[in-house]
């Protein structure tokens, strides 16, 4: 990515951070679009289109964010996070704890062993298969 096109991404994604904190969601929609269009392949605005749908009630939109945020990065910790909340408020239990089972693999090979625990904890308690 050519140095004023990251400038632009970068620019994006903080002008929509900043957005979420004020609580100025439609304005975070804008900004996290407009980095998602810069950069396509990134995960990172997928992400958090996502966790702003999400929070305006907007779960389909929300969960096809998330995927496209999974698709490109299939270990990212917050895509995964995001979507089982997402794949929660759709009453998607069972999708919902195997993105969180994913998320403790995660964490318990990156020796964060008592947060993995607590994970599995939750991914058994929605689906105890």
């Amino acid at each position: 990515m050519a140095q004023e096109l990251y400038e632009r991404y970068k620019d994006a994604l903080r002008t929509g951070h900043v957005a979420v904190l004020r609580g100025r969601l439609a304005e975070a929609l804008t900004s996290y679009r407009d980095a998602a269009a810069i950069a396509p392949e990134r995960a990172l605005p997928h992400s958090s289109l996502g966790g702003v749908l999400l929070r305006l009630g907007h779960v389909d939109e929300a969960l096809f964010e998330y995927d496209a945020a999974v698709e490109r990065a299939p270990r990212d910790e917050g895509a995964l996070l995001g979507r089982a909340e997402a794949r929660l408020a759709a009453d998607r239990r069972v999708e919902a704890a195997a993105d969180l089972d994913i998320v403790a693999e995660i964490q318990a090979a990156s020796g964060r062993v008592p947060e993995a625990c607590d994970t599995l904890r939750r991914t058994v308690e929605l689906d105890p298969t």
